[in-house]
Order: C-alpha cells, then sequence, then structure tokens
C-alpha cells in the first residue's frame, strides 16, 4: 500500500511526456559522451542560482493554491474540472523540487566523489565510468528542470483559458437571466378604453 502511494505521489505526479523524454534523453546521452564531469564545476556558479529559481518560483506557485476564493459562480462539474488540473500542477511542481533538490546535490559533491571513487579503486576506467555517469545524471536532472517548468507555465496558461471561458459563460447566463427578469417584472403599457374593447355599445 506504501509502494503504491508513493508511486502515486512522485512517480505518477511527474507525468513525463514524450518531449520531455526525447530531449532529457538525448541531453544525458550527450553529455555523458561529451562533457567530462569537471565542467560542470566550471558552471556551477552560474547553475545554482538558476535552479535556485526555478526551485523559489515553484514553491510560491505551491504556496499560492487555488487562484480563486469564491467558487459560487462555478457548477460542480466546472469546479472539479479545474481543481483536477491544479491538483496535476501541484504534483508536478513537487516532483519538479525533487529533482532541483537532487541537481543541486550533484553539482556540488559530483566532481569530489569521481576523486574520491578514483582514489579508493585505483582504477582509471573506474572513475572515467563514474564520471560519466555523474555528468549525464546532472545533464538530465537539469534539462528535466527547465523542460518542466516550460511546460508547468504552458499548462497554467491553459488553465488561465479555462477558467476565462468559465466565467464568460457564467457572465453570459447572468446578463441572460437579468434580461429576462427585467422583462417579466415590466408590466404591460394599458392602452386607454382597452377594458372596454368587444363590449356591446348601449343603443
Amino acid at each position: 500500500m506504501m509502494v503504491k502511494s508513493l508511486h502515486e505521489t512522485y512517480i505518477d505526479g511527474m507525468k513525463i511526456s514524450w518531449p520531455t523524454v526525447a530531449i532529457t534523453t538525448a541531453g544525458l546521452l550527450a553529455a555523458g559522451f561529451f562533457v567530462p564531469v569537471g565542467t560542470w564545476e566550471t558552471l556551477r556558479p552560474a547553475l545554482l542560482p538558476a535552479i535556485s529559481i526555478i526551485a523559489a518560483a515553484v514553491l510560491v506557485r505551491l504556496a499560492r493554491g487555488m487562484p480563486f476564493t469564491n467558487a459560487d459562480h462555478f457548477d460542480l462539474d466546472q469546479f472539479r474540472q479545474v481543481a483536477k488540473n491544479l491538483e496535476a500542477n501541484a504534483r508536478k511542481l513537487r516532483a519538479l523540487i525533487f529533482v532541483c533538490l537532487a541537481a543541486v546535490v550533484l553539482l556540488i559533491v559530483a566532481n569530489d566523489a569521481v576523486e574520491v571513487i578514483d582514489r579508493l579503486t585505483a582504477q582509471e576506467w573506474v572513475a572515467d565510468i563514474a564520471g560519466r555517469g555523474m555528468s549525464a545524471t546532472i545533464a538530465w536532472l537539469l534539462l528535466y528542470a527547465f523542460w518542466r517548468i516550460v511546460e508547468v507555465v504552458h499548462s497554467d496558461v491553459s488553465l488561465l483559458r479555462l477558467q476565462s471561458k468559465i466565467l464568460e459563460g457564467v457572465i453570459t447566463s447572468k446578463n441572460a437571466a437579468d434580461f429576462e427578469g427585467r422583462v417579466i417584472e415590466r408590466s404591460p403599457a394599458k392602452i386607454a378604453g382597452a377594458d372596454n374593447f368587444g363590449k356591446q355599445l348601449p343603443h
């Protein structure tokens, strides 16, 4: 039961799309073959602030919760649809937080970890494989974080369009109801002598 809950919370929450898989896999392979792990240490001063900004933006987005406080203008189906989209976005953001944390940790310790492995094993090929693996993992995490934040923004825009469409329908319905109410409240204009119309006149 716990394994299922963890899977639903973290694995299903990532909901990796095919473009994400293609981009991150290409980056992983390229970094594993062509980017030495020491390169990430050189890039670390620039990458850490960028990842921190993404993580901070995610936390702010999660803290915002529902983008509305009054649900009176939604019917039940509309509210469920919006809430479902918001929950899906929250799960993606929660998974993104862990990816950012993992990327920060690896950027800090990757180069030193490879040096420790080299000293412990005294085998150059072991350290080389470890370095390539670290480099590939860092590239995957960074590309996932950057691409995922783009997908989340796109999802938020789609949610905004959905809310606008719902509110437009609510306003249209309200205006139509107000118009019908004013028409019903209006009393028909009386015509002089209309009450005697059709009656036989006295001779």
